[in-house]
């Protein structure tokens, strides 16, 4: 990895711990959600466990530097090794938020532009259901980060509260 790349890496990771603490911990105790366990800078499938209405929820935080119109769904983390992504490691949920832009973050208004309550066992029904769409489609491109290319798909967020699988908070 080059220096570039390597700091591209360190500061996503501090982004990421930021918007932890700076938003999602804050916003799950508003809600009056239970913070059961905190894996946030380990490497686990999920980030926190919360108790939300007497169940047990394991959540996959992610927080983007700017809004979008659809869910940003990782398909292979790193194009290079074949790894696959997030979709595959097991959690409940999704806790998606999108900031205008990282610089506003972190002048002082930590709230999102949108925050998505995502379901990660129906997202991947649907998947399963309608891969071969998907694929005929082609609606996967290559995206850039720290560690390597990424190859990804956007799914719109009206389609995926129409099919109960999202549910905007924000």
């Amino acid at each position: 990895m080059t220096d570039t790349a390597q700091q591209e890496w360190n500061d996503n990771i501090q982004w990421e711990k930021d918007t932890h603490e700076q938003f999602f911990l804050p916003f799950y105790k508003e809600m009056g959600w239970q913070v059961l366990a905190d894996n946030v800078g380990t490497n686990t499938p999920w980030d926190v466990k919360l108790m939300i209405d007497g169940k047990e929820r394991t959540i996959d935080q992610k927080a983007l530097k700017t809004e979008k119109s659809a869910f940003v769904l990782e398909i292979i983390q790193d194009l290079k090794t074949g790894s696959l992504s997030w979709l595959y490691k097991d959690k409940d949920e999704y806790m998606y938020a999108s900031w205008k832009s990282k610089e506003e973050f972190y002048t002082g208004n930590q709230k999102p532009l949108s925050l998505y309550r995502v379901s990660h066992g129906r997202l991947k029904k649907l998947l399963n259901a309608h891969w071969k769409e998907i694929v005929e489609l082609g609606r996967f491109y290559v995206a850039l980060k720290g560690i390597g290319a990424t190859l990804c798909m956007n799914l719109r967020w009206d389609y995926l509260i129409q099919e109960d699988i999202a549910k905007k908070l924000i």
